[in-house]
């Protein structure tokens, strides 16, 4: 004799066969609404065995639509991975969309222990997201199907949590102005998965085609990370940045501002009263970088700042400048109100008035000045926070110059 367990383990069995069955039959008839066999299996177990005479026939149909399973075609079927194929074809049909009450059509399967999940208020809408699921999954790759986000979804959750912690304020400001400006506008509100190599090798062409290359290497590296990051947490199987090359191009020579044209972009700027004027002249005569002009102290003989080549989680490196006989005219307009300027604007003023130039060539001006009047190389380092040389004693030890002699240093810088 059986108990109550083994009967209703027969049954469900039975049911899966009915249903196999019946399915196959349907080849015969138009296509149909009919019930799947985990369906036809949950509704045996609502009976009680003992007391009915259980009709399997009478779990084929259903009236209402909401409840009712719908089918992929054939065509559909071919599409999907052929590991997936077996499961959803019956004869050619397969029974695993359901229409819920609020009109969305939800497509839910479970494979090697993950759940893949696709829904949509329109059904064919609803296939498509779902073969795409199958493929991000076929050969094994355990993803997390249920919870893949778009590429600008992912992107800004990337920036937020894993970026911005370990990274510079400016560099988190340059990668969100690169996402919105050129990725998201072509890659946003595409999910990960479905981004292909080729598409990408196009978007980075069209910036090479264009001699774009600055810009294209930056958006190489940024989705590369992107990517990796994705496929780190399992939520595409393979970073499609894996077989393309990265973008190269030859820097352009950085050349320094003649004395005539360091004459002329001053006289001009304050001749139409620029609102950058001062801005730029201090970083002109002291070689700082844009983004750290806002930062900048002095007491009247130095200007102090911290240097924008730190790391998140490591401290700021201060360092001092003493104020060239070039500089001190101008130190009586040294305020906040003349140095807060954004790096981005800054930018833009030197190639307005001097088109072959950009604005961090000032730096350059700076340092090419302090070599041409004789200014020590490891003292120029010091000054315009350039890294240390520990490969001899004269580069692990230049900051300890005394302030006496730095003084006397840039009083030499005066033309």
């Amino acid at each position: 004799m059986f108990d109550e367990k083994q009967i209703r383990q027969i049954l469900r069995s039975i049911s899966v066969l009915v249903a196999q069955a019946l399915a196959m039959l349907d080849d015969l008839r138009p296509p149909r609404l009919v019930w799947n066999a985990d369906e036809v299996a949950e509704n045996v177990k609502s009976f009680d065995t003992h007391d009915k005479v259980i009709d399997l026939r009478d779990f084929r149909n259903v009236n209402s639509e909401a409840n009712c399973i719908f089918e992929f075609s054939a065509e559909e079927v071919s599409k999907m991975p052929k590991e997936f194929r077996n499961f959803f074809r019956y004869g050619g049909k397969n029974h695993r969309i359901r229409k819920k009450e609020n009109g969305v059509y939800e497509i839910r399967f479970m494979y090697k222990g993950l759940v893949i999940s696709a829904s949509s208020k329109n059904l064919e809408q609803a296939k498509k997201k779902f073969i795409e699921k199958c493929h991000a999954v076929s050969g094994g790759n355990t993803l997390r199907v249920a919870d893949r986000k778009t590429l600008k979804e992912f992107a800004l959750f990337w920036l937020k949590n894993v970026k911005k912690p370990r990274v510079c304020e400016g560099t988190v400001q340059d990668y969100e102005i690169s996402l919105r400006v050129h990725i998201f506008p072509v890659f946003g509100e595409r999910n990960l998965v479905s981004i292909k190599p080729t598409e990408i090798e196009a978007f980075l062409g069209s910036y090479i085609s264009k001699s774009q290359m600055r810009t294209s290497v930056k958006l190489y590296g940024i989705l590369s990370q992107l990517f990796k990051a994705a496929q780190n947490d399992r939520i595409i199987p393979a970073s499609p940045m894996a077989s393309i090359q990265r973008p190269t191009y030859e820097a352009d020579e950085v050349v320094p501002l003649t004395r005539n044209e360091e004459k002329y972009l001053i006289e001009t700027l304050f001749r139409v009263e620029h609102p950058c004027r001062y801005a730029i002249v201090f970083l002109l005569y002291t070689g700082m970088r844009r983004s750290e002009l806002k930062d900048a102290t002095t007491d009247g003989t130095w200007i102090t700042t911290f240097s924008a080549k730190v790391r998140k989680g490591k401290t700021p490196k201060k360092r001092r400048i003493p104020i060239s006989p070039m500089l001190r005219p101008y130190m009586d307009h040294f305020s906040a109100e003349n140095l807060s300027f954004t790096a981005d604007r800054l930018s833009r003023v030197v190639p307005k008035f001097l088109p072959n130039h950009t604005t961090h060539h000032l730096r350059h001006t700076f340092i090419t000045r302090a070599v041409e009047f004789g200014i020590p190389e490891y003292l120029i380092k010091l000054w315009v926070g350039h890294s240390k040389d520990r490969r001899n004693v004269t580069g692990s030890v230049y900051t300890h110059f005394s302030d006496e002699f730095q003084l006397a240093q840039i009083e030499k810088i005066k033309y």
